[in-house]
């Protein structure tokens, strides 16, 4: 940060002060520091102070253009929906800001339980470290979107009132819609719109405004490249087949399931039908079970010998041009739309986030798409039950966290993903003790109060 140093000349001896517009940046520097540091212990600061904050990345976000450039080495991240906690993962794995430099694609609120302690920190670095953090929106950066998934009604839990709200959501206003990685590679929430060829149609976009239902700015926010599967190739390792195969049709599949019947010795009677025959993979594996008449006492021995097969892999089409998207808003497009996009931009590839991928990332289009996703156990949907939780209590449980690092020069090499399996123990060593106490007086009392009853009726 820039300071204003006036020299003054006293008896002789020169001095050196600081005007009082540096004081109070600097002043602002501490406060900032301190607030950061509050967020990182996930807890919320002070309405007055969200609204300084807002007001100090207004003025910076207003400069940034709607495709913002972006020099690397530089980390990027897909979304993360109010999960405070696999933030700080992700920060534990890619490197602290300032000493690492980040890219985050968007959907930093709703659906998870901290998306103001998110949304906040991440607002705070991007004051404090304005040329090391970037920021791009994403389709939840919404008014109406946030009145649905959660953002809303938690600002209204969390501080009383909607006021952070309405500070929160006029700074989605001015986050970019894009940016670009070295000239090379063009990051957006969602993906591609009709309506643009070149990025200097999205360079004249007037984002200053609430996410319209349609156009193009609406169309970067929620498009998603379409994949069709064309066909299932999986391994087996049992020893009548091949490591690898192509399946084609259901019929196919029926007859290495039949050979996997016949292998744990079936009865004459046990069948497979084959009358789905062409339908493809895609639509016809999940009702093979229902096809198959195995008798029930079999069914056991039979799920083994399916087991030695690992996973399926799909194998997709390359499908084309542009379709209607199942979301209600944007659309689908296909590869040869990201072909004519990539070469009117001289850009090598696009890098998106928008969708819930397993993996942490996943390629489409011969590796010219790429998409990213860093909310690992999204929503929270691993949750356990009772009796499940009594037996892996003293297992582990590991997330999957994905980030991009992609360093120069940009080849595919230079694109790294980082992961990191953290583990997490269902309850710590002295936490279980504690229980324990807890559940163990809990039980006296119990015991007593039974007693003292006992004795009464007696």
């Amino acid at each position: 940060m820039r300071e204003e140093i006036v020299d003054c000349e006293t008896s002789g001896e020169s001095s050196t002060f600081l005007t009082s517009d540096a004081n109070t940046r600097m002043g602002d520097t501490s406060d900032l520091d301190r607030q950061i540091e509050q967020l990182k212990r996930c807890e919320i600061i002070k309405e007055s102070e969200v609204k300084a904050l807002c007001a100090k990345a207004r003025e910076i976000l207003v400069e940034e253009s709607n495709v913002q450039r972006v020099d690397s080495p530089v980390t990027v991240c897909g979304d993360i929906h109010g999960q405070f906690y696999d933030l700080k993962e992700l920060f534990k794995v890619g490197g602290d800001v300032p000493e690492t430099n980040y890219l985050f694609m968007g959907d930093f609120v709703d659906r998870g339980f901290y998306s103001v302690e998110t949304f906040l920190l991440l607002l705070a670095l991007k004051v404090r470290y304005p040329d090391r953090i970037t920021l791009i929106r994403g389709n939840h950066e919404s008014r109406q979107i946030t009145q649905v998934y959660g953002f809303y009604d938690e600002c209204l839990r969390k501080y009383g009132s909607i006021t952070v709200w309405r500070y929160c959501t006029e700074i989605f206003d001015y986050l970019s819609l894009s940016a670009i990685i070295d000239g090379k590679i063009f990051c957006v929430h969602g993906g591609l719109s009709p309506s643009i060829q070149t990025l200097d149609q999205i360079r004249i976009i007037d984002r200053k405004q609430e996410v319209p239902h349609d156009g193009p700015m609406c169309d970067l926010l929620w498009s998603d490249p379409e994949d069709e599967i064309d066909k299932v190739q999986f391994e087996i390792k049992a020893d009548y087949t091949p490591d690898y195969r192509v399946i084609q049709t259901t019929n196919e599949l029926c007859c290495y399931i039949q050979a996997a019947a016949e292998r744990i010795k079936l009865p004459s009677n046990a069948s497979v039908n084959n009358e789905s025959s062409s339908t493809s993979v895609g639509s016809g594996a999940p009702s093979l079970r229902s096809s198959l008449k195995i008798p029930d006492a079999k069914l056991p021995e039979f799920y083994r010998e399916i087991r030695q097969w690992e996973t399926f892999h799909a194998v997709y089409k390359n499908t084309q041009g542009w379709g209607v998207s199942p979301r209600g808003a944007g659309y689908l497009f296909g590869s040869d739309v990201v072909a004519q996009f990539n070469a009117a931009n001289d850009i090598d590839m696009i890098c998106r986030a928008h969708q819930l991928v397993m993996e942490g990332f996943k390629w489409h289009f011969n590796e010219t798409v790429l998409t990213v996703w860093s909310a690992p156990n999204y929503c929270y949907r691993k949750k356990e039950r009772k009796k499940e939780r009594k037996k892996k209590r003293k297992k582990e449980r590991n997330k999957l966290y994905s980030l991009l690092e992609i360093t120069m020069p940009l080849t595919k090499k230079s694109i790294k993903r980082k992961t990191s399996k953290k583990k997490h123990w269902l309850i710590s060593a002295t936490s279980q003790k504690s229980i324990q106490k807890r559940n163990i007086t809990y039980m006296k009392t119990i015991l007593d109060r039974t007693t003292e009853k006992h004795v009464q009726t007696l």
